[in-house]
């Protein structure tokens, strides 16, 4: 039988960096002890005497799982590393595609509609010349209607989301974003947002439900009434309590999940009027802790381990 490893994969060795990880890593490493699971840190840069570089791996002795460890949207090369780990026979938490689609808020709008899930009107936007950006504003302002959301499409706790109440600031803040705008060295722009419809349904209220294979673990109600954003740049909302999951919310936190290829995600949902629920955001990789579950005495992180590598694999 294979020997029972598991893989902590990141872009530098998790000891350089353990401010934000330790408490994950500590009780990493005490359940995969307990199940007599060997531990290893794969990186993408320069390694030391506690990981291992991802080329330097051994293909015919693979680990038989590994959970990344990398904010922020794949790069082409890290994505294309971890399919070739997946491909050869590791079974990793979030797949190198769906990490990439569901970091891209606009490419996963679009997985949504595709699928019909409900989600808010979604304009990407593109910049040509700062002369388009009266046109621009008026084509949003048509679709959208004011107030309009204005997010960047790879950014996170709460950051890089304005919303715009005028067509006056909505041309200055199109304005100020070409002009920051940046390149590759294809000249393609690499600085994407999307607009968005605001919806006024509840607005000071979100819920934020985790999803591990198939299986919603945790449903919260998210409360701000000091801003318009649920979590204000990054901080906490103002009131957090559990919310009582249904069979609607149940299906359509499934679907989303299925519909993205995510075998683990965080979903932020808006309440509509009518006791419907709409998809606000994809989190690929939410914190490796809850607040609160629906399930009695449930352990995240164990939970995690147990799916990746069964206690008794078949």
């Amino acid at each position: 039988m294979k020997e029972k490893t598991l893989a902590l994969i990141s872009r530098k060795p998790l000891l350089l960096n353990m401010v934000f990880y330790e408490p994950y890593l500590d009780n990493i490493k005490k359940i995969c002890q307990e199940k007599d699971i060997n531990l290893i840190n794969i990186v993408f840069t320069n390694d030391d005497e506690s990981s291992i570089n991802i080329v330097h791996i051994d293909e015919n002795n693979l680990p038989m799982a590994g959970i990344t460890f990398l904010n922020g949207s794949l790069t082409t090369t890290e994505a294309g590393l971890i399919r070739n780990l997946e491909i050869q026979g590791m079974k990793i938490l979030n797949s190198p595609y769906s990490h990439s689609i569901g970091g891209n808020k606009f490419l996963s709008y679009m997985e949504l509609a595709n699928k019909n899930i409900p989600i808010p009107k979604t304009i990407g936007i593109t910049f040509s010349s700062v002369f388009r950006m009266h046109e621009i504003a008026d084509t949003l302002i048509t679709k959208l209607s004011l107030p309009i959301v204005i997010k960047k499409t790879n950014w996170a706790l709460g950051c890089g989301i304005m919303q715009v109440n005028n067509k006056r600031d909505l041309i200055d803040l199109l304005g100020i974003i070409s002009s920051a705008k940046t390149t590759d060295f294809f000249d393609i722009p690499n600085f994407e947002f999307v607009a968005q419809e605001f919806i006024p349904d509840n607005p000071n209220k979100k819920i934020r439900v985790i999803v591990l294979n198939d299986k919603c673990i945790s449903s919260i109600m998210k409360e701000t009434y000091s801003y318009w954003k649920i979590n204000p740049d990054g901080n906490r909302p103002d009131i957090v309590s559990i919310y009582p999951m249904t069979d609607i919310l149940n299906q359509i936190c499934i679907d989303t999940c299925r519909a993205l290829n995510l075998n683990y995600a965080g979903l932020d949902l808006f309440i509509l009027n009518d006791g419907s629920y709409m998809i606000g955001e994809v989190n690929p990789f939410p914190m490796l802790r809850l607040e609160y579950s629906t399930i009695p005495n449930y352990n995240l992180l164990e939970q995690i381990i147990e799916y990746l590598i069964p206690h008794d694999p078949q």
